[in-house]
């Protein structure tokens, strides 16, 4: 079994004043007299000393006390290059600070090439969008990463760790977020690595969430909390992520997502209704956008009924997630009586059959249906109006606790008193 390599220790830097943490990992120690960097994953402590000892860091030292006395009296500036460098990254971190693509800092360079001709700094400028990608990746993001991972290890802080699966092509992506609470700042949120893999089963999540902790020198009982969507490679009873995370850490807490488990709530309730509203919402904007003929049809019926909410944009529900169904249920409502007016007019021959049992039909089927879909507006709004509230940038586990508390308050009441909204 390969010997575990030592890793940077902050108390160091206490006992030697000349070392600092390198840019190169967190096996290596920077001497700030020198300016060189220290391999210490093998011996560790005893590197160090070894440099110390040595007779170019003892001239360096020396070196350091005279121009220490200069630099006082005669402080250095910058170069022109150096400006012109840190204008690029001012202008690079505005860009991802505000969600701004690449291609616009180069835009705005050239722009301010036209508007500030007289700055030396402006025109010695040059940030493409190849560039402005490098300086992101190469120079940004690990030195922000760096920032927080330091202050985490330098106060001992416990955190929390998130990932998620996002398709492109044959390949997921996963993004390992780290979660922590800055003593000055507040909940702060950092975003690890961004690996590619093809596999999503719960061992290659595992594998790559414990390395890439241990890559970055975290301590693995540190982690307070794992977090995910309800997904079985997730939270499995058995084989999954959190399974396999809580037996190299047993007191590490499983933070579901919460949003998730309101909308699986109203996914399986609604499967027990009489009438399948998903599947008749998909029917009805599938019926009439692969035809403009009864797309025009359709048209003609809104101003038949005189109605002016109903014009005939009906919304295409997304299937990803339950909820969204909402604005399509309400769109449904308000608009009524011309789906109602078209299938009847047409016959139930021409109509689906599913269709024609919820519009077609004058019994008591498409009544019932209209109140099928009148309570799902007014009980989904509920779990809407709280999935918003705990989508917040912010939040605690007492303001989640309070939200849930009200929302299971709301669906009592409206159970004991048997109360319907139907208008």
């Amino acid at each position: 079994m390969p010997k575990r390599k030592t890793t940077f220790n902050y108390e160091w830097t206490t006992e030697f004043g000349f070392i600092s943490k390198s840019r190169n990992g967190y096996y290596y120690a920077l001497c700030t007299v020198c300016h060189c960097d220290m391999d210490i994953g093998g011996t560790g402590k005893i590197a160090i000393e070894r440099q110390a000892a040595s007779a170019k860091h003892k001239t360096n030292t020396r070196s350091a006390g005279t121009l220490s006395v200069l630099s006082y009296f005669c402080p250095s500036r910058l170069s022109q290059d150096d400006k012109i460098m840190a204008a690029d990254l001012c202008k690079v971190f505005h860009a991802v600070k505000h969600y701004q693509s690449y291609r616009s800092v180069d835009c705005g360079v050239k722009v301010d090439k036209e508007i500030y001709s007289d700055s030396l700094i402006v025109k010695g400028a040059t940030c493409g969008k190849t560039k402005t990608k490098a300086l992101c990746e190469n120079i940004l993001a690990p030195y922000s990463v760096e920032t927080h991972l330091e202050y985490i290890k330098e106060h001992g802080l416990p955190f929390s760790i998130a990932t998620d699966a996002s398709n492109k092509g044959a390949t997921k992506c996963f993004p390992i977020l780290l979660r922590y609470f800055h003593f000055e700042k507040g909940v702060q949120h950092v975003l690890l690595d961004f690996y590619s893999d093809n596999k999503e089963s719960s061992k290659a999540i595992t594998n790559q969430l414990l390395s890439k902790l241990e890559t970055s020198g975290l301590d693995l009982n540190k982690v307070s909390a794992y977090t995910a969507d309800n997904a079985n490679v997730n939270y499995g009873k058995h084989n999954s992520v959190y399974q396999k995370i809580n037996m190299a850490q047993k007191n590490v807490i499983a933070a579901n997502c919460l949003a998730h488990i309101l909308h699986n709530t109203t996914k399986f309730a609604t499967a027990k209704m009489d009438i399948d509203v998903e599947n008749i919402v998909l029917k009805v904007n599938s019926y009439f956008s692969i035809s403009a003929k009864r797309t025009a049809q359709l048209k003609e019926f809104c101003e038949f009924v005189e109605d002016e909410v109903a014009n005939c944009n009906l919304l295409q529900h997304v299937v990803t997630r339950w909820l969204p169904l909402l604005p399509d249920i309400d769109r449904m409502l308000n608009c009524w009586e011309v789906p109602k007016s078209y299938f009847q007019s047409i016959g139930e021959e021409e109509s689906p059959k599913v269709l024609w049992k919820c519009f077609g039909d004058e019994g008591n089927t498409c009544e019932s249906s209209e109140i099928y879909f009148s309570f799902l507006s007014h009980t989904l709004k509920l779990f809407s109006d709280t999935i918003e509230r705990l989508e917040v940038k912010t939040f605690s586990i007492t303001s989640v606790f309070k939200l849930i508390s009200e929302l299971k308050s709301k669906l009592d009441r409206r159970a004991n008193y048997r109360f319907l909204a139907l208008q």
